[in-house]
């Protein structure tokens, strides 16, 4: 399976962890994206309709905003010496294909985009995470990062994430 090796990567971590005396946790982030990791540059190169196009596949993928995943991990810090590693998936609350994400980008970015943008599948709010190819399904639930370590996603959606990147004049990265 595609994920044996992190598992490897998560054992050898914890183990590295036991043998100096100290407890190590595990974070699962999701996509990332933010500033320098968005789709703005292929709906800008390519124009929204191509742009769309080239994002085949329609399994949801999880995502997360790379300033939440900092957040979160800061979260989980604040939260003192834990006795055990604890594991924490880092996604936000709206997993949606890509092209959805790019049809939504293209938006964003020509509000006066043409009607003929492929219209993906409507985006649901769920759990569901997905490869990049939008072949592989995999459940990934953060709600234990919400409840727990009590971390309000400052971009709980890809919505907000990508306003705020197209806001903020595209896709350069922050200084």
């Amino acid at each position: 399976p595609a994920g044996a090796p992190r598992l490897l990567i998560e054992q050898e971590w914890r183990e590295a962890a036991r043998q100096q005396g100290c407890v190590a946790h595990v974070f699962r982030a999701a996509g990332i994206y933010g500033p320098g990791r968005s789709l703005v540059p292929l709906v800008q190169q390519l124009g929204p309709v191509a742009a769309v196009a080239s994002c085949g596949g329609d399994a949801p993928v999880s995502r997360v905003h790379v300033d939440d995943l900092a957040g979160a991990i800061a979260a989980c810090m604040r939260l003192g010496q834990a006795s055990v590693c604890e594991v924490w998936n880092v996604a936000d609350h709206w997993p949606a294909p890509r092209a959805e994400v790019a049809r939504y980008t293209a938006l964003a970015l020509f509000r006066g985009a043409p009607r003929s943008l492929p219209a993906g599948r409507a985006p649901r709010p769920g759990l569901q995470r997905a490869s990049r190819r939008g072949k592989e399904r995999k459940r990934v639930c953060g709600d234990r990062l919400r409840e727990r370590a009590g971390y309000a996603f400052r971009y709980p959606s890809y919505h907000s994430g990508v306003d705020a990147i197209v806001a903020a004049g595209g896709d350069a990265r922050a200084p």
